[in-house]
This record gives structure tokens, sequence and C-alpha cells, in this order.
């Protein structure tokens, strides 16, 4: 239940930020929702990578196809960013929101080098390298700006599932 309300919470984020962020006079790329969830979901994994990856994937696939790229691409980056959080938080201890933010960047610059490995790998059109290592930095540093708040509201999200969750157990309806 948890993680199918983040991807529809991730969705709906994905859905309404492409058309404003249009509206922001400045020429910054727009926060990477997906990444930002798959990294949430890599980094509180509970029980099993199965749910967290699948819902990875889910949102990475809905990401891409709201903002036109190919669907494929969004899920397999997204599924392999849970991974590598999950895997980077299983030796690190994630807290604060500077650590966050450090995390946040360093999965955006991984997300758009697995995006350029894989179109080289299907011979998809690449940008001129310069293009693509100042997309890179600029998406680093506006999904580390975001991540904090972003963990922040996922974070209150899960408490009021856990909370809700506890209450109908005490109540007897959980069984």
């Amino acid at each position: 239940m948890r993680i199918v309300l983040l991807v529809l919470v991730g969705w709906l984020f994905a859905a309404l930020l492409g058309p404003l962020w249009r509206l922001v006079p400045a020429r910054v790329p727009a926060p990477d929702v997906a990444l930002l969830l798959a990294v949430y979901l890599g980094v509180t994994a509970r029980r099993g990578l199965a749910g967290p990856v699948a819902g990875g994937v889910a949102i990475g696939w809905i990401a891409a196809i709201c903002s036109g790229a190919p669907a494929a691409l969004g899920a397999l980056v997204a599924g392999l960013l849970v991974l590598v959080a999950r895997a980077a938080t299983l030796r690190l201890l994630v807290g604060g929101g500077a650590f966050v933010a450090a995390l946040a960047g360093a999965a955006a610059v991984a997300a758009t080098l697995l995006g350029l490995a894989a179109r080289l790998a299907w011979d998809a059109p690449i940008g001129r390298a310069g293009d693509e290592a100042a997309h890179a930095v600029t998406l680093a540093l506006v999904c580390g700006i975001v991540a904090p708040l972003w963990f922040k509201f996922c974070r209150g999200l899960d408490a009021r599932l856990d909370r809700r969750a506890r209450d109908t157990a005490r109540a007897g309806f959980g069984r």
C-alpha cells in the first residue's frame, strides 16, 4: 500500500510539475520526480527489494511517458536507481538534509550516466558531451536542493500510513 501511494503521489507531481515548470523564466531542468522517488524508495526499503524496485520501475515508466522520453529508458534507470540507493545506504548512515542532498545529487549524475549508457546501447541519439555534462550538473544541483523537502514530504506520508495501520490494528480490524 505504501509504495502504491508513493507512486501515485509521484505520478501526480510528475504530471503537474512538467507543464508548470515551463513557466519558470530560467532555463533550469525540472527536478526529476522519478529520480527522487526512486532514491527515497531505495533508502527506505524495509523488507526486500522487489516492492521498491517495482515502484521505481512504475514511476520511471510514468514519468518518462509524461515527459515524452522513451518509457523503457525511464523505467530501467529508476529501477536501477532504487538498487543503487539501497546499496549506498547499506554502507552509509543516511541522516540529515545535507546527506540527502548529496545522495540525490550523486543519484542525478548516476541517472544521467545510466541514461547515456542505455541510449548508446540502443543506438539512440545523444547530445554533445558539453551539453550532457551541463545537464547532469544542473540536474544534480536542482535535485540536491529539492531532495530534503521531497524526503520530508514522503516521510510524512509514511508516518501517516504507519499511524493509520497501527490504529486499525489496535482497533482489531487489521487482522
